[in-house]
């Protein structure tokens, strides 16, 4: 394969998309169509001593049929990016003319494995012996030759009772940490509504649009914490994600509200207004002993 300029910039491009991405966990799954990218990153995910990757490939078709292609230079890889970085250097240096040929990265599948050869699906279980984080990725180092597939990934590692957790490592405290700070804003919510109360002479509209950034938060952080537990024990959200993102816009949309009308004065002006109309009434209509004494003066 003619690895030149271009392939060494997607290389690269490849491991800044690495750099920032965010570590997931669910279990995925991609449909990929007649791609010749000689690079396929998905998902990054941090493994313990524990973790394990299920890999199932289905419906796989390549563009050329030609059954002399190398296809140990076609398959699936786990790699860190400490490791990309040295593996692009070797790539530079004609040190490997494949990723998969490198000895930094961890090998899935390639596809010299498929039995018979034109097997169009596999199944395999890859358990990791180091902790780190890893990205999976597929490479394919047969020039001009697309390949169309269906791809599920399930990353996971093991608990102390042997049972699956789908969340990264180091994330797998977020549920109960997004609950206990929802149980932190509903208490703040509670304590705003009593403030409220007592102050109920002197409240203003500005007060229950802080009052609804509260509440919001605390059902954001909710759904959150219910999506992301969830996924540590199933890997799908199953539908809290979407109440995840429609209660974080609504709570957007009120907090930028409540600082536009903070920021415009509009909470000082609507007090001062409210004033001003309740001294205007009190002097077209005067208390019954206000009115007798300017009544008396008239006489």
């Amino acid at each position: 394969m003619g690895m030149g300029i271009p392939f060494f910039f997607y290389y690269r491009l490849v491991f800044l998309l690495l750099l920032f991405s965010v570590c997931s966990a669910e279990i995925r799954s991609f449909d990929i169509r007649s791609d010749a990218r000689p690079i396929i990153p998905f998902d990054e995910f941090g493994f313990t001593h524990s973790g394990h990757l299920q890999l199932n490939v289905s419906n796989i078709l390549l563009s050329d049929l030609n059954p002399d292609l190398d296809l140990s230079k076609v398959g699936f890889f786990l790699c860190t990016r400490d490791a990309w970085l040295q593996v692009v250097q070797q790539l530079e240096d004609s040190v490997i003319a494949c990723p998969l040929q490198s000895a930094l990265i961890n090998p899935v599948f390639t596809f010299n494995n498929l039995h018979p050869p034109n097997q169009q699906s596999f199944y395999t279980l890859f358990a990791l012996n180091f902790a780190d984080r890893y990205t999976l990725v597929f490479a394919n180092c047969l020039t001009s030759t697309k390949i169309s597939m269906d791809v599920t990934s399930s990353m996971y590692n093991l608990d102390r009772n042997g049972h699956r957790d789908f969340l990264s490592a180091g994330r797998t405290i977020l549920p109960k940490l997004y609950f206990f700070l929802s149980l932190l804003y509903f208490a703040l919510a509670g304590l705003w509504i009593y403030v409220l109360y007592k102050k109920r002479l002197t409240v203003f509209r500005i007060h229950f649009f802080m009052l609804a950034v509260v509440t919001l938060k605390a059902l954001n952080l909710l759904c959150e914490a219910e999506d992301k537990s969830y996924i540590k024990r199933t890997g799908s959200a199953h539908g809290w994600d979407v109440l995840f993102y429609i209660f974080s816009f609504l709570k957007g949309i009120t907090l930028f509200t409540l600082i536009v009308l903070i920021g415009t004065g509009w909470s000082f002006f609507e007090a001062l207004l409210a004033r001003q109309r309740k001294e205007g009434l009190d002097d077209r209509h005067p208390p019954p002993g206000r009115r007798q004494r300017c009544s008396g003066r008239h006489r």
